[in-house]
């Protein structure tokens, strides 16, 4: 038995994601009926997890493939005979790369979103994710503005630097000027990002310094 199929590739914008691959059966000559004995394997490059797709048979020596995922990266693609004859090229190669940074997934990190000192330079990150949690990779200012505000009763810090340091990831730091408890709200295009708004506490240096006896 050969086949026709191709390579895919596709992304997690919206939903899961779903190959859905015709095959038609050859022999000699093309197949006019259904029947064949054969199955169709998906394995996560990184994972090693294996997956069975579903097969819909036509009756007419074409099938269908049904297989999804919510998990981006590179998946092998097997398509056999009985226990271990592969059709012809197999296995494909199948790309599922993350969607578009989703704001209520992303994360923040580092030090500087919860605590700074007074007068010294704080920073913190955000890492953009997909809606089903993957690692978004490549500039992402594009799809994920963002909107950054500290500020207290009696000051707002609006002297900020925000940068991409690498794919998928922002860089954020600021210098607070004057000490106290502040509100840390991050979000983009009016979605807060992580578990945004923040409690943030600007120290005093002697404060940040001082050791408990």
């Amino acid at each position: 038995m050969s086949s026709k199929t191709s390579k895919f590739s596709s992304s997690l914008d919206h939903h899961s994601f779903e190959f859905c691959q015709n095959i038609d059966a050859y022999y000699i000559h093309r197949r006019m009926n259904g029947g064949d004995d054969f199955y169709v394997c998906f394995e996560n490059s990184d994972t090693k997890d294996n997956t069975f797709a579903e097969i819909i048979d036509h009756d007419n020596g074409s099938y269908t493939v049904r297989f999804s995922t919510k998990v981006a990266g590179t998946y092998t693609c097997s398509v056999m005979i009985g226990a271990d004859e592969h059709v012809a090229d197999s296995p494909y190669v199948v790309k599922v790369l993350p969607g578009r940074p989703f704001p209520r997934r992303c994360h923040i990190k580092g030090e500087g979103h919860r605590v700074a000192e007074l007068g010294v330079k704080a920073c913190f990150s955000v890492e953009a994710l997909d809606r089903f949690g993957n690692a978004v990779f490549g500039r992402i200012s594009d799809h994920l503005p963002l909107d950054i505000k500290i500020a207290s009763s009696t000051n707002e810090i609006c002297d900020f630097d925000v940068a991409e340091t690498q794919a998928g990831h922002y860089s954020v730091t600021y210098t607070p000027t004057e000490a106290g408890y502040y509100r840390l709200t991050v979000e983009s295009c009016g979605i807060s990002i992580g578990r945004s708004p923040y409690s943030l506490e600007v120290r005093p240096i002697w404060v940040s310094n001082a050791k408990v006896v």
